[in-house]
């Protein structure tokens, strides 16, 4: 909430104000005119809004992370619609279904993380250019004074004496803190730089679809009806009706346009080469594996992993999702190899 909003007193309970949600926008505030005092009533009703004057002409008010969502938190609108009428506002509450595809997000994100990048490079540079600057000030004054010459006092030295050691002191720490501010802003970038990359590579993607799956078989349970549970604990559910069922096959549609952008996304990895879609049907029984520990050999192929003898020597074994393998060798292979490799390759 920026300084036009703040500090503002209840001057204007008149106002019409407008509550609306669509997963295009998230959800938002709008109306609100400077002196209304809808700032302070906001603070007390525990929906975290905030304040942007970059969205739509004059700026609104906004909930975080509820862009994308399907349908809002009712809770937050409905506590905040309250609370605003009992301050003497007109509230109007709206929603509407108008949804971007996940390649709109995606572009948008990508969009983000680049302008982030950028911005961090450009503060990288900025900030190592004025601190080479603010350290070669100091150099400079240095090579001016004598190796060792103390300060004279009472000579009419002294106070240039001082005045010159008293800057050599303050550009060298202006040096030291504006390196350290460049080396974070580079971090921050490589960061911000390679969670992206990580974001859309083979594994994360199918990370990303296993679940997108599950919460879509989930979804159609729910939306169908049938048998819920297992022995004892098993029931019958009917299919959802009315409004219920309007939500669930909104959520479906939703999760089915991610999992058609990602799906060909991970199509696209592997018709370029960057990733390689592991299965059971790649693996038999003594193969050997490698993944983030290494290589190891193949005990069990299983629907979804292998399994594999534990990395650090527990007596058990360790599990390897196939997303997580990075090569195949046959037995013959890897005996081949190191009947090849010399001692000092041998693990």
């Amino acid at each position: 909430m920026n300084a036009e909003h703040a500090g503002r007193a209840s001057t204007d309970s008149g106002a019409t104000l407008l509550i609306s949600h669509t997963p295009a926008s998230g959800t938002l505030l709008t109306g609100s005119r400077r002196g209304d005092g809808v700032n302070h009533i906001l603070r007390g009703v525990g929906a975290n809004w905030r304040w942007s004057r970059n969205i739509g002409e004059g700026g609104a008010f906004y909930i975080p992370r509820t862009r994308d969502q399907v349908f809002p938190k009712s809770w937050e609108i409905e506590q905040t619609a309250v609370a605003l009428r009992s301050a003497g506002h007109t509230v109007t509450v709206e929603s509407g279904t108008e949804r971007r595809t996940a390649a709109e997000q995606e572009a948008e994100r990508t969009d983000r993380t680049e302008a982030r990048v950028e911005r961090l490079d450009d503060r990288a540079q900025r900030r190592a250019e004025a601190s080479e600057a603010a350290g070669a000030v100091a150099d400079r004054i240095s090579a001016g004074i004598p190796l060792g010459q103390p300060i004279l006092l009472g000579h009419h030295s002294q106070r240039r004496a001082e005045r010159d050691r008293d800057r050599i002191h303050a550009n060298t720490e202006k040096a030291v803190q504006l390196g350290q501010q460049s080396r974070e802003a580079t971090r921050q970038a490589t960061e911000a730089a390679a969670g992206h990359r990580e974001r859309l590579s083979g594994p994360a993607t199918m990370r990303r679809i296993d679940t997108l799956g599950a919460e879509q078989r989930d979804l159609e349970r729910k939306l169908n009806g049938g048998t819920r549970g297992r022995g004892a604990y098993s029931h019958e559910e009917e299919p959802a009706s009315g409004q219920r069922r309007e939500r669930l096959q909104a959520l479906l549609d939703d999760i089915a346009d991610k999992l058609r952008y990602w799906g060909e996304h991970l199509d696209a990895l592997q018709a370029s080469g960057e990733y390689k879609l592991w299965t059971r049907a790649d693996f038999t029984k003594g193969d050997w594996v490698k993944f983030h520990h290494g290589w190891a050999p193949v005990l069990t192929v299983n629907a979804k992993s292998l399994s594999v003898p534990h990395p650090i020597g527990l007596d058990t074994t360790y599990r390897v999702p196939y997303d997580r393998v990075t090569d195949r060798r046959s037995k013959a292979e890897i005996e081949a190899a190191a009947a090849q490799a010399t001692p000092d390759d041998r693990p």
